[in-house]
């Protein structure tokens, strides 16, 4: 993936893990902007990262940005800016929970015995905050 210069997200659903792993290997993503859970996770992945998104909301759109993107000085430019952009948050941006996986592990075993002492006492289901130590 690393040797990518863009990837092209599909409509209607797109690739979360897909857009984790372009994160992590800092390859730039164009994704569409959608109505849906299903359609809007790489675009909220695109956003954690700090870096700018590249989100279209119609199909012209979408195709004029990737051969906008593709074609044009400008567009490398702009690609190469995210690139950028990424690698300097995997590496030096360790409060940004997208890239702390050991903080994102410590967070969810938190979440995961906090759910379970919930279920195992009986209690009200409740919201689970983590964020806080």
């Amino acid at each position: 993936m690393t040797m990518a210069d863009l990837i092209l997200e599909n409509d209607g659903y797109s690739g979360g893990t897909t857009a984790i792993d372009a994160a992590f290997a800092s390859v730039p993503w164009l994704n569409f902007d959608g109505d849906r859970l299903v359609a809007r996770q790489s675009a909220a992945i695109a956003s954690a990262t700090r870096c700018p998104v590249l989100l279209a909301s119609s199909f012209k759109e979408y195709e004029n940005m990737a051969v906008q993107l593709a074609t044009e000085e400008s567009g490398r430019k702009q690609l190469q800016e995210i690139r950028d952009c990424l690698i300097s948050h995997r590496y030096n941006d360790l409060e940004n929970p997208l890239f702390n996986s050991t903080n994102f592990v410590s967070s969810l075993e938190k979440a995961v015995l906090k759910a379970w002492e919930v279920y195992d006492k009986k209690l009200e289901p409740t919201d689970i905050d983590v964020s806080h130590g």
